[in-house]
């Protein structure tokens, strides 16, 4: 772990989303997860600063992760 955060500075906040380490303010997120395939404006997370909801209605709706699902994921 200590390698894959070591990009970021102490005190920056850090978004873990399907495997991978984002900074909270990233933008045009685009990356193949441990499971499906992202491409995102903003991260959920960030959006959920301003709304609480955001976090839950995206990450928790199965058909996200269904329709984006990659298709080789051991």
């Amino acid at each position: 772990m200590a390698r894959a955060i070591d990009r970021f500075d102490v005190g920056q906040i850090v978004v873990y989303l399907d495997g991978e380490y984002w900074p909270i303010e990233a933008k045009d997120v685009s990356f193949e997860g441990y499971y499906a395939k992202h491409a995102l404006k903003v991260l959920p997370h960030a959006e959920a600063l301003e709304r609480p909801e955001a976090l839950r209605s995206l990450l928790s709706d199965k058909s996200y992760w269904l329709d984006r699902e990659l298709p080789n994921r051991e």
